[in-house]
């Protein structure tokens, strides 16, 4: 029995990175605390923690990776470089890998399709708290304060659009993560069928998720769903188990 549990807890189907701490975008519904300012994983140490990985878990099997924690991971200059090593320490043997980047809206805009290459979904996040930081940004810049609001959705279909332009360039798959009360979320869902309309990427094609609001310092653990691994953008690794 108790070899049967061992082998169990060394199965890894899952695995979370937050190849980054801190985040511009700052939601309020965020369930991650993080600062303002950004640090990235050191690609030695990314390297080294995905070796230890395959050490310590049976990777035998098809593997959904996800980009993603406490930050926006699409601003890592070095995000091409650490997809090119998944590929290559994970991906060994024909194992099939699932890399999935997380992408607030916000970030990576002058190099979305490069940073983007090698992933297979990327899971774009819309919701009322990336549109106050949109507008944020364009308080800064010359639009009249009238003019604002008007920006501020023109500014957000101009990003889904590039996000469809990557798509359509590497081939991965768009899906839309729409957050926030049930009336904000029909809002944010006519945002982006308009925003996709003549787009690369028929909107038909983009599969669309909706999710409530949580408060900021939810359990980390309601992410990863079933369990998995979880590299912190320390390097360390843990293994977070699903609720019994």
């Amino acid at each position: 029995m108790a070899r049967r549990q061992k082998a169990i807890d060394r199965y890894v189907r899952d695995v979370t990175i937050q190849n980054v701490l801190g985040c511009p975008v700052q939601c309020a519904f965020c369930n991650v605390e993080s600062p303002r300012a950004q640090k990235f994983m050191a690609t030695k140490k990314f390297g080294a923690a995905l070796e230890e990985l395959g050490k310590k878990y049976d990777l035998s099997d098809a593997l959904n990776v996800l980009y993603s924690g406490r930050g926006n991971p699409i601003d890592d200059p070095e995000l091409r470089m650490k997809t090119e090593l998944l590929r290559s320490r994970l991906g060994q043997g024909g194992r099939k890998l699932n890399i999935t980047l997380a992408w607030p809206l916000h970030g990576g805009l002058n190099n979305l399709a490069e940073r983007t290459r090698g992933i297979d979904v990327l899971r774009i996040s819309l919701s009322s708290e990336v549109l106050r930081a949109i507008r944020r940004e364009l308080k800064k810049t010359a639009v009249p304060s009238a003019d604002i609001e008007d920006a501020v959705l023109a500014e957000a279909k101009w990003r889904l659009r590039k996000a469809a332009d990557a798509a359509a360039a590497n081939g991965f798959k768009p899906v839309l993560l729409l957050e926030g009360t049930p009336g904000e979320r029909g809002q944010l869902y006519r945002i982006a069928e308009e925003a996709f309309k003549g787009s690369r990427i028929p909107f038909g094609r983009v599969e669309t998720l909706f999710s409530g609001l949580e408060p900021r310092g939810s359990a980390l653990g309601k992410s990863l769903g079933r369990g998995g691994i979880l590299i912190l953008h320390t390097g360390k690794i843990s293994k977070v188990h699903p609720p019994r």
